[in-house]
């Protein structure tokens, strides 16, 4: 209940200009992909970007290395508009988002400080919302994750928005499709 909460309050931060926005989440029963992930390294360092952004650096194995294994238990018609998930950061697990706390709170996280975690479970996130009268469907697979050092961390401190607080957990892969199932994603390569 407690996951399905943080799950929810990240989303609500991504979908906070919709009018209308509904979310489902499934647990994945796919052994390997979890197996595998277990075994890459389990920590990661307390990066602040230029914005604000909070987020532990990981090791980027965790998106290409498990993209592989998710696609081949997926149906094609889920595949085809699956990318590996990506950003200007690489593998991360989000703690705050920009602007979520002041300059003074951002001065007191302790930077490149090595936090470890454990990969609990793989994750199907499902969000629909409606923008201006235009329908998303997006899908996240991601890893959930549990760590009562990094839970300590960021309940010390509280955040200007507390609904926005992200769920601990790893992006392996995104889709976005239309209302009518048109696929929606940019080329998400690094640059």
């Amino acid at each position: 209940m407690k996951t399905r909460f943080l799950i929810l309050s990240l989303l609500f931060s991504i979908t906070c200009y919709a009018s209308i926005a509904q979310v489902k989440i499934e647990e994945l029963n796919n052994p390997d992909l979890l197996k595998t992930a277990q075994a890459f390294p389990a920590t990661g360092i307390l990066r602040i970007d230029k914005h604000g952004y909070v987020y532990l650096k990981v090791a980027d194995t965790f998106s290409s290395k498990l993209y592989a294994l998710l696609t081949k238990d997926l149906p094609s018609a889920e595949t085809s508009c699956l990318q590996p998930a990506r950003n200007r950061v690489g593998d991360h697990i989000s703690l705050f988002y920009e602007n979520n706390l002041t300059a003074e709170q951002l001065q007191q996280l302790p930077r490149n400080k090595i936090f470890p975690f454990k990969i609990t479970k793989v994750k199907k996130v499902m969000l629909t919302k409606e923008v201006k009268q235009t329908i998303t469907h997006n899908i996240w697979y991601v890893l959930g994750i549990e760590s009562s050092e990094i839970k300590r961390l960021v309940e010390q401190f509280p955040s200007k928005n507390e609904a926005s607080r992200p769920d601990l957990h790893i992006s392996v892969a995104l889709t976005k499709r239309d209302a009518q199932g048109h696929c929606k994603l940019k080329s998400l390569a690094l640059k």
